[in-house]
């Protein structure tokens, strides 16, 4: 029952993985932004090398299958043994050679020069498939009901693990981060000012905002298709005529290009111009 169960768990990761990395390959292929992979470095033609790379995909995905199906694991393991070893192989002469290329293992999201790690990362996978193939080929009873369900569990949660620790997922979030960094610093520094933006989408922006439930008991619903709006900057203003404590007023509200959620409105006197409320 123990080595039933520890099938279905070594299954269930070693079908995880290749899953998740030939759909990488597929859906985010490498492209000149990640840099050449070990793969270009065989196959020195790059439309050939793309041709390669869709076919190592499929045959991820296919081996991912056959490791998830009972009848198919020793099948599956077996093919999955083939890519470790190829990539183990690839890589290895890579280091050699001096070479920056990436693995490609995952991606776009492989940018990464391949390193020691890599190695050991793909003879490790390899090892986990020559495993789960010996098991499939001892092990002929099928585990029960809720016993693999939780196998298959305990499988999941170690490839979750496993992507959560890998370079590439540290990658993303690192350029992420980055990413998030920018934009704060464009919000910041008006790099936003030649951004083009949508009347509508600003104008559903500043309904749904908080500023605007403040002081949308002051306009007549009329008033708002006939709106001004202008630009300034990082900002686009909608002006609408109001009525504040029986004083004509124009309420004025803004939001930000890159960050309609950023609204502001002010509530001036139509004769002279006095602020008279300011909501955020």
């Amino acid at each position: 029952m123990l080595v039933s169960l520890a099938l279905q768990c070594l299954s269930t990761v070693l079908g995880g993985i290749l899953a998740l990395t030939g759909v990488l390959k597929l859906v985010t292929p490498s492209d000149s932004t990640t840099g050449m992979t070990v793969l270009d470095g065989f196959v020195q033609n790059r439309r050939l090398s793309q041709v390669a790379n869709r076919g190592l995909a499929l045959a991820e995905i296919c081996a991912a299958g056959l490791c998830l199906w009972p009848q198919g694991r020793a099948v599956g393991s077996g093919l999955a043994l083939a890519l470790f070893v190829g990539a183990s192989i690839a890589i290895h002469q890579a280091l050699q050679t001096g070479s920056t290329a990436n693995c490609g293992c995952a991606g776009r999201f492989s940018s990464d020069a391949v390193s020691a790690s890599s190695l050991r990362r793909a003879a490790s996978f390899g090892a986990l498939a020559l495993l789960t193939g010996v098991l499939a080929l001892i092990v002929t009873d099928s585990v029960p009901g809720r016993k693999g369900v939780w196998a298959s569990v305990v499988g999941a949660v170690i490839v979750a693990v496993l992507v959560a620790s890998s370079a590439e997922f540290r990658g993303w979030r690192g350029r992420a981060a980055a990413t998030a960094r920018q934009r704060t610093s464009d919000l910041a520094g008006g790099a936003c000012a030649n951004a083009r933006f949508s009347a509508r989408r600003v104008q559903r922006a500043v309904v749904r905002s908080q500023a605007w439930s403040r002081v949308a008991p002051l306009v007549r619903p009329a008033d708002l298709d006939k709106a001004d709006m202008w630009r300034e900057g990082c900002w686009v203003y909608m002006a609408v005529p109001a009525a504040y404590e029986a004083i004509d007023a124009i309420v004025v509200v803004g939001a930000h290009i890159l960050a309609l959620g950023q609204v502001r409105a002010v509530v001036t006197s139509l004769d002279d111009e006095q602020v008279l409320a300011e909501f955020v």
